[in-house]
């Protein structure tokens, strides 16, 4: 566990958000030339017990603990990967799966490791039991599954063929089904119990720069804010099937629904907008010189929004999965 925190702090490996959330250990710089060089704010007594020194008091450190970097590594495999990402090829796991071929790794000097046989990042991510896990030692996670396995595939229409042919449990990512696959599941009676449109926990928005005019005046903000068209926006995005409108920055999951879709300071008329209020608050502002509820300032002319009419992803996360009850025999 201490190398895990020993490789965030090398500078040469650049550890996404090691110096920004670990930043309060004492000796975590992020400037370290290499992965050897001890922290001083990290001390191992022995080999059950790992303790930090803090620079101040940190109430959700615990939780910073969670993330991905801190994984323990085993210094003898990840002495080898000397470049951003390299060690993901030779991921070892310490939960309840573990990489296909894993077991098959040999770390007996760098030369004589290879790259898992059960993880290509262009191609596949193959899961097996752990034989090393302990389910006694572990009330959050349980391995009911002898293994799961995840093809990228860029194919969508294929991916969902395959999955009305049973092949596979599932499309993962944030594509969206193609239009007809779509229809297929939301009038089929037999279909529509396996669509599932999850919340993400996030909101997606339009921005204004609050530094730049004309929307470094609030009453700008708030009568865009007013005019848009969220309902037209909402059919961009797939409709209602696969995402929801955001009332408010705060996505109702992250506080278990009680700021819900009932809290709307700019609720309209079938979301449509509302003109009038738009032009209320822009009466307000600096930039409508003769107060008509336009805009007539320079800063407001050919101002431009863009929205995305097709969520973009990357292509590894156009993936098909499956999770099978008897791996081994398979």
């Amino acid at each position: 566990m201490a190398y895990a925190f020993q490789r965030i702090n090398t500078a040469s490996l650049v550890a996404q958000y090691g110096f920004y959330y670990f930043g309060v250990i004492k000796g975590m710089d992020g400037k370290a030339k290499s992965a050897d060089t001890k922290i001083s704010g990290i001390e191992t007594p022995d080999d059950q017990t790992i303790v930090f020194h803090l620079e101040q008091p940190t109430g959700d450190f615990l939780y910073r603990l969670t993330m991905t970097a801190t994984a323990p590594i085993p210094e003898e495999v990840a002495k080898c990967s000397k470049k951003p990402g390299d060690y993901g090829r030779y991921l070892i796991a310490s939960g309840p799966y573990m990489i296909q071929g894993s077991d098959k790794l040999d770390a007996s000097s760098c030369s004589a490791t290879k790259p898992i046989a059960g993880f290509d990042p262009s191609k596949k991510l193959y899961m097996v039991r752990n034989p090393s896990y302990d389910q006694a030692t572990d009330n959050l996670r349980s391995n009911f599954v002898d293994g799961i396995k995840i093809d990228v595939n860029s194919n969508l229409g294929d991916i969902f063929d395959r999955i009305d042919r049973g092949e596979l449990d599932a499309s993962l990512g944030q594509e969206q089904p193609p239009k007809a696959v779509l229809q297929r599941y939301l009038t089929d009676p037999a279909k529509r119990p396996r669509l599932h449109a999850d919340l993400a926990d996030a909101s997606g928005y339009l921005s204004m720069n609050m530094t730049v005019p004309p929307f470094d005046d609030v009453h700008i903000r708030k009568a865009v804010n007013w005019v848009l068209d969220r309902q037209a926006l909402l059919q961009t995005h797939g409709g209602p099937q696969v995402v929801q409108l955001a009332t408010h920055i705060i996505p109702p999951t992250v506080l278990n629904g009680r700021l819900g879709a009932d809290y709307n300071p700019y609720a309209s008329e079938g979301n449509r907008g509302d003109e009038a209020k738009a032009k209320e608050e822009m009466k307000q502002s600096r930039y409508d010189t003769d107060k008509d509820g336009r805009c007539d300032a320079a800063a407001c002319r050919n101002l431009v929004f863009l929205t995305p009419t097709r969520r973009r992803t990357p292509r590894w996360s156009r993936s098909s999965s499956r999770a099978w009850p008897s791996w081994a025999s398979s």
